[in-house]
């Protein structure tokens, strides 16, 4: 409106504070101050790239820490491509036979022994 003195206050959905002339992240429909746009767990600051699970906000390592899946051979976090057998989960170059250690290939056959070991 002209010669109004209406200005609209935006308020942290971090710290609460008034953001004013501050820089700021728009994020979860809500307001940051950059400082406080920070990973619920670890509490590192974010950028634009950040992952939201139940409003909480993460960063990469933190959510997939979380919520990712576990590769059954090697137990670390699975954030790319997976090779699944059974209700088991891999990375790709994890799928490799406990016997003989041969990798094994996307649509090579393979037997799944006792529902966890890989044979090929």
């Amino acid at each position: 409106m002209e010669g109004s003195d209406f200005t609209e206050t935006l308020s942290c959905a971090g710290c609460m504070n008034n953001i004013g002339n501050d820089d700021y992240v728009c994020a979860l429909n809500q307001n940051w101050h950059k400082d406080c746009f920070r990973c619920s767990v670890c509490d590192v600051g974010l950028t634009t790239w950040y992952f939201e699970k139940e409003g909480l906000l993460f960063c990469r390592d933190d959510y997939w820490m979380r919520f990712g899946e576990s590769c059954h051979q090697c137990a670390q976090v699975i954030t790319g491509p997976v090779m699944a057998a059974g209700s088991h989960r891999y990375h790709p170059e994890c799928f490799s036979c406990c016997s003989c250690a041969a990798h094994i290939e996307d649509g090579q056959s393979y037997a799944l022994h006792e529902r966890s070991r890989l044979y090929w």
